[in-house]
């Protein structure tokens, strides 16, 4: 993807692993960078300080641009919130930790449509069983038991680390 392609940025949680190397916003064009609604307001402050960036707090389930949408602020310990994107299969969920859990994660997104597809940190996921039903699941990140997941879940299951590609 080319730096002046990207329009849109999407910050999952207020983790330094989530929200570092935003320096990078200031060599985009304009860009609206969507957070939880509860992200600090010094962080958001810092934010709004690129000329560039339009902040955009996010509580509820909307919209992004065309098949692509966010859960909406999960959560209360950790809040956050998920990337959906519309694919002829079905949604794929992108989570950043899934801090909220899964179920509930994909319980928000299923709203909108039969959910495909998990890519992402599954933080304290151990309810293995809940993704026998989902077409693709792609453990990365935070998830501890991805060794497990790929090995009971082989035909679905892809193993995703950054910069890996997956086609949805």
């Amino acid at each position: 993807m080319e730096l002046e392609n990207i329009n849109s940025v999407v910050l999952s949680h207020d983790h330094g692993d989530h929200t570092g190397g935003l320096r990078i916003l200031e060599k985009l064009g304009d860009v609206e960078v969507f957070v939880p609604l509860s992200f600090p307001s010094q962080f958001k402050k810092r934010l709004s300080s690129y000329p560039n960036v339009s902040l955009v707090d996010v509580s509820g389930e909307r919209e992004i641009s065309r098949n692509i949408f966010t859960t909406g602020e999960l959560g209360h310990f950790v809040k956050e919130q998920s990337l959906i994107v519309r694919t002829n299969r079905g949604l794929t969920v992108v989570t950043g930790c899934a801090h909220p859990g899964l179920e509930n994660i994909l319980k928000a997104a299923s709203k909108l449509r039969k959910v495909y597809g998990v890519v992402g940190g599954l933080h304290g996921f151990d309810k293995l069983e809940t993704l026998k039903e989902v077409g693709l699941v792609a453990p990365c990140h935070c998830t501890a038991r991805k060794r497990e997941i790929l090995n009971l879940y082989p035909k679905t299951s892809l193993k995703c680390s950054a910069g890996c590609i997956i086609e949805i």
